[in-house]
């Protein structure tokens, strides 16, 4: 259990943070959307600098053949979270140290997830290596 979210969903099997500066993340109380969406272009910018083979998709059906799904999007409180597609409709998660767990593709694309994460939803295709 040695890696997160970030690092299951993007397939470096180490702890990943989205974030240039630690401090960006969690430093106020209730974050407004606006500074929610700011604080989500800055983690996609830092994942395309630090991924060659993730690219920003806005629909699954733009996904290639050699390509599986990714979503991201942070949480008001400051945290950060990725999803990852398995096949099909078959999603999977892992929060912090803890298990991976399912998720099924309706939960995926709802107003939050695991009543915490509530910023933008992005979705990246990231080629299999």
């Amino acid at each position: 259990h040695t890696f997160n979210c970030g690092g299951y969903a993007l397939g470096t099997f180490s702890w990943y943070c989205p974030s240039y500066d630690e401090d960006a993340w969690g430093f106020l109380e209730d974050w407004s959307w606006g500074f929610m969406k700011q604080v989500t272009q800055m983690a996609v910018n830092k994942m395309l600098n630090d991924f060659d083979n993730l690219r920003l998709i806005h629909q699954m059906h733009e996904l290639l053949e050699n390509e599986y799904a990714v979503a991201f999007r942070v949480s008001s409180d400051g945290d950060f979270h990725y999803i990852r597609q398995i096949n099909g409709e078959h999603w999977e998660h892992k929060c912090g140290g803890s298990f991976i767990r399912s998720m099924n593709e309706a939960e995926v694309f709802t107003t939050n997830w695991c009543d915490r994460y509530d910023g933008p939803i992005i979705l990246f295709a990231v080629e299999f290596e």
